[in-house]
């Protein structure tokens, strides 16, 4: 039987899931590394790709498409693939990203920092240093999260996360995607046509937005106005769907009382950068999707997709389809040998 690849190029603690994938399909081939340097040697003989996304640059796409002729599958440990898909794959290779996988975690953190804002943690923690006790002033600021309303922007699996939580802490949900279908616990979803009217007089903005090259932000200055006064505002999407600077200016103008971003448009966000010192905004450095079950839903997501694509069979998460339908390996037929 024809030996297929299907290398991994992850982190240096991660190397060792090689091992298991060995295991469970023995007599196939799991090049391993934690450099793209380290991979080189095995680039001309992979069919597959694991792939930790911050490591697929514009030099190992170049590689990939010079110098891995077989490959017809990459799997990103990912959720958002918008810098794999920036760089760019070989034509006709399958592209899966790992949504899902980070799905609770990123929805916890934005309640956190929703919770952050409303209770008005960052100024407790501050006096805590000081031994300051609450003033009145301080008091008056907490609200409440039940009857208020809340827009979420974006509806995948870390929107419909969001909205579920929303709702228990007795908000009013209006979702957006592209679409306008689709299910989940939010009491009205539209699509992105009727971006205005779910924006509309809302005191909590969420975006969980994918990665994607866009022109202008969809949250900009005009959007922000449409925001009810004394708004709060969160990110955990991506940096480019929201104008910072325009957010900055209502922050300064008290237009919103407050907002947290966990995600910018370059990372890490440098220590000169204005955004650090702003009142009233939490910088959250990129962590949302950190959560101890995280590993082990991307190991168990890999895994089946091994599974699938040693068979033949349709992939989970596809963003890019393979050429000519379900991808496979040269090991095994297309219809999984059906």
């Amino acid at each position: 039987m024809p030996v297929t690849a299907i290398g991994l190029l992850v982190r240096p603690d991660r190397l060792a899931f090689a091992d298991s994938l060995r295991a469970a399909h023995p007599g196939h081939d799991f090049p391993a590394a934690d450099s793209a340097g380290g991979l080189r040697p095995a680039l001309g003989r992979l069919d597959g790709l694991v792939v930790a996304t911050p490591m697929f640059d514009a030099a190992l796409a170049a590689a990939l498409r010079d110098g891995a002729p077989r490959l017809r599958w990459v799997q990103a440990l990912s959720s958002g693939v918008d810098s794999i898909l920036k760089h760019g794959l070989p034509p006709g290779v399958a592209l899966c990203s790992a949504a899902g996988a980070h799905a609770d975690p990123v929805a916890d953190h934005a309640m956190a920092l929703l919770l952050a804002l409303f209770r008005g943690i960052p100024d407790f923690v501050l006096g805590q240093a000081e031994r300051r006790w609450a003033t009145g002033e301080q008091r008056h600021r907490l609200r409440e999260i039940a009857c208020r309303r809340a827009t979420v922007l974006g509806y995948g699996h870390i929107g419909r996360g969001i909205a579920r939580r929303l709702r228990a802490f007795g908000a009013t949900v209006t979702a957006v995607n592209r679409s306008g279908r689709g299910e989940g616990e939010a009491h009205l979803l539209l699509p992105a046509t009727a971006l205005d009217a779910a924006l509309e007089g809302a005191d909590i903005l969420i975006l969980c937005l994918p990665g994607e090259t866009v022109s202008r932000p969809p949250v900009d200055g005009r959007a922000l106005d449409l925001l009810a006064p004394g708004a709060v505002v969160v990110n955990v999407g991506r940096g480019s769907a929201l104008d910072a600077a325009a957010l900055v200016d209502r922050l300064r103008a008290g237009r919103l009382s407050g907002a947290a971003l966990d995600v910018f448009d370059r990372e890490p966000l440098a220590p000169g950068d204005p955004l650090w010192s702003v009142a009233g905004l939490i910088v959250s450095p990129h962590v949302g999707g950190n959560g101890h079950g995280v590993t082990a839903r991307l190991d168990a997501l890999v895994a089946e997709n091994t599974r699938r694509f040693l068979a033949g069979q349709p992939l989970l998460n596809q963003v890019l389809p393979a050429a000519g339908g379900v991808p496979h390996s040269p090991a095994t037929p297309a219809d999984g040998g059906r």
